[in-house]
């Protein structure tokens, strides 16, 4: 009884990330920045920086200098969510 509970819960969870990057590839475009990526994710800005200071989330930044706006590609974002 429990297994199934919790084989069901996940194949709900596994359906709901399926929807969301499918919306994601629909309506995102192809680059966001912090701003945006923090705000699709539900997340700080700080989040996100830490995330691409760690190395888990590649980025393109626009520019040389430091506070040159940063890019992230769409697909850095799905991947992370899965």
């Amino acid at each position: 009884m429990l297994d199934t509970a919790i084989t069901q819960r996940l194949n709900n969870i596994e359906e709901t990330m399926n929807l969301m990057l499918s919306l994601l590839r629909k309506t995102v475009p192809e680059h966001l920045t912090v701003k945006e990526t923090a705000k699709l994710l539900r997340c700080s800005q700080s989040k996100i920086r830490d995330l691409i200071r760690l190395g888990d989330l590649k980025f393109i930044r626009l520019g040389k200098s430091e506070k040159s706006t940063i890019l992230i590609k769409r697909s850095e974002i799905e991947r992370l969510l899965t």
